[in-house]
């Protein structure tokens, strides 16, 4: 296939895009959309590749195959080698086990159901999985393991058929992408069926680029800068909250496709991406993808987390260097022929799916806690802590998966994950006293609110209200719930937004709190904030007191400033926060708690009271720790903590 500098150059845009939104710029918010340009340049090429071997009868699978392990497992497996290290260094023994999960995953190229199981790519927890960005090489490599074959089976029906068929995929695909719910925003991002319709852009920009690139040399300026326009402004416009892939992606996906078509030489656009600074990046491009997230990743649980910012230029740099490094001493050698004498192709290939069968061992050895013996006792015990309550949560809002009557020993839970967190300690308390826990939660969902989050995707937000209302109209249908009902959120990170604890030192460059509310899903909430939080307080308050006689609210619980994913920092404990910094924020919702409780008669319970003294709140006892992460108590610091409190 004949070698188009410009692709390499649009390769680099991709690249250079997805680096910096995973370095965490807010002015690349789009960022993520490199890699759906990087879906339609591998459509283009791999169909290029297949198309002329098939015209000129020439095309072989096992020889189609054997390329495509010499060309993607070589860097692969090397960044996995060298992260290893890092791993057993910096990360707590679950996060090891998980890394390790993930490695199997990515070997065996399925690591995008992992991560559609285990984390969504905009969640907070995705910005410390090493591997995540691996979903991407998984989807291709799918996609590559079935595209070669339907070409070989269609190529007999005529070039015409051919691309009919692709079109009625396209069609599909892109439908599903759209408009279909398809298990959910996470599949749909994650999954093959509602991204092969990037990749078969590209195809079918293949079959048409000759017949469009003859077109006038104005048509073909204009429609190329326009391609590059659509890309640049996905960019820098689009953020974690934009639906993907959705009617969204068409504008950076036809972006790369108009590149590919009408960039020609002499046009601005071929002018820009033919650059060999461009060509540079985008001939490493692959390995720069590579390497970036790890970096990113591991100086995030590194000891030096605190100072992630100021060492952010560092690791961009670093990732292009190990990008370069890679694609120099790694895959280039083993892409040319004669690199390894008496090494053929099919040898390499074959010693390369033998070291990626080993590395699969190795995660799953790994992630089967095999790597826990690396940990003394002392370190375990203190670590094993950290876990979280893990109760069964009830889905249904409507019956509280409750086939019988409600009795008064029995005890409802309502709220979000800091609701959650408390279930042990409660299904606890019900038990002893003869009854159930109804477990009523849903993780970053505010109880019985109308709010929307603006961090949040549309269907998470739509589940939330669909929630809401459930639940709601269940409580409004006048049956009278007569135990207990307890009711706990993250208020103050619902409150205080972003400004949650922003200028605490202890916390360097890390965040606890990204929520973002608003009433209309469009503007936040600034200066009302806090007057439309006291009024859905009084009305959530209000509504729980009338539905049971026997209410329980719990109230916030100061933060814990320990970076949870640094083993150094939690060990030998945690970070203490002070009680002035509690105060600041909580003072106004805690007063408002108190006059509500006094009206209504409500019991409230104030985990600060048990926590801090006059100076701090302690997050780490000597027998572990309390908290799970920055805003939840461990199962361990409920106990400690909260069971006492529970005493109904």
């Amino acid at each position: 296939m004949l070698y188009r500098a410009d692709i390499d150059g649009l390769r680099a845009i991709a690249v250079v895009t997805v680096v910096l939104f995973h370095a965490g710029l807010d002015s690349f918010g789009g960022g993520y959309v490199g890699v759906d340009v990087f879906f339609v340049i591998s459509g283009y090429l791999i169909t290029g590749i297949i198309v002329e071997d098939l015209e000129k009868g020439d095309f072989k699978l096992l020889h189609f195959y054997e390329r495509r392990v010499r060309r993607i497992l070589p860097a692969l497996l090397a960044l996995i080698f060298f992260c290893f290290p890092f791993a057993l260094l910096w990360l707590v023994p679950s996060d090891v086990r998980a890394f390790s999960q993930s490695v199997a995953a990515a070997v065996a190229f399925i690591s995008n159901f992992y991560f559609w199981k285990q984390s969504g790519y905009f969640n907070h927890g995705a910005e410390f999985e090493p591997l995540l960005h691996t979903w991407s090489l998984a989807v291709e490599e799918q996609y590559y393991a079935i595209f070669p074959l339907l070409l070989l089976l269609a190529w007999k029906l005529g070039r015409g058929r051919v691309v009919f068929i692709l079109i009625s995929i396209s069609v599909v695909s892109m439908s599903l992408a759209i408009w279909s719910p398809y298990g959910g925003s996470e599949a749909k991002f994650f999954l093959l069926p509602t991204r092969v319709w990037e990749l078969l852009l590209g195809a079918l920009s293949y079959f048409c680029v000759d017949r469009i690139r003859d077109s006038r040399y104005l048509a073909r300026e204009l429609l190329s800068l326009l391609g590059l326009a659509l890309i640049l402004f996905a960019v820098f416009t689009y953020d974690s909250t934009t639906p993907a892939p959705s009617e969204y992606t068409l504008i950076p996906t036809f972006g790369a496709a108009l590149l590919i078509l009408f960039s020609v030489k002499g046009t601005v656009s071929h002018t820009i991406l033919s650059h060999k600074y461009f060509v540079g990046i985008g001939l490493t491009s692959y390995s720069i993808y590579l390497w970036h997230q790890p970096i990113f990743v591991f100086s995030r649980h590194s000891p030096w987390a605190d100072r992630y910012n100021e060492m952010l230029p560092f690791l961009i740099g670093l990732s292009f260097l190990c990008g370069w490094l890679s694609w120099k001493y790694v895959e280039s050698p083993f892409r040319r022929a004669g690199s390894f004498p008496g090494f053929s192709g099919k040898r390499k290939a074959l010693l390369l799916v033998s070291a990626s069968f080993l590395l699969f061992l190795t995660g799953i050895y790994g992630g089967l806690g095999g790597f826990d013996s690396l940990y003394d006792d002392a370190e375990t015990a203190i670590l094993t802590t950290l876990e979280r309550s893990s109760t069964p949560i009830c889905s249904n809002a409507v019956t509280f998966c409750n086939e019988g009557d409600f009795k008064r020993e029995d005890i409802l839970l309502l709220g979000d994950s800091n609701a959650y967190h408390f279930s042990s300690a409660l299904q606890d308390a019900a038990y002893s006293q003869g009854g159930k826990l109804f477990n009523v939660t849903l993780g970053g969902c505010l109880p019985l609110a109308k709010f929307y989050r603006l961090n949040q995707s549309r269907e998470f937000n739509e589940g939330c209200h669909v929630f809401n209302t459930q639940l709601l109209h269940t409580i409004d249908s006048g049956k009278f719930f007569p135990g207990t009902v307890v009711v706990s959120a993250a208020w103050l990170l619902y409150l205080r937004g972003e400004n949650f604890y922003s200028d605490v030192d202890e916390l360097g460059d890390r965040k606890i709190n990204d929520m973002i509310l608003s009433l209309d899903g469009k503007k936040a909430l600034d200066e009302d904030i806090e007057e439309e939080f006291f009024r859905y307080l009084d009305f959530m308050l209000t509504t729980l007191s009338d539905y049971s006689n026997s209410l329980v609210v719990v109230g916030p619980i100061p933060p814990s400033l320990t970076n949870f994913k640094s083993r150094a920092a939690l060990l030998p404990q945690g970070q203490a926060s002070r009680v002035s910094d509690f105060e600041e924020n909580a003072d106004g919702l805690i007063r408002h708690l108190e006059l509500a409780r006094d009206e209504l008669g409500f019991k409230l319970l104030l985990p600060h009271e048990a926590l801090c003294d006059q100076e701090y709140c302690r997050t780490f006892d000597k027998g572990g720790h309390l908290y799970g992460d920055p805003t939840h108590f461990s199962r361990y610091g409920q106990e400690k903590i909260m069971s006492p409190l529970f005493n109904f």
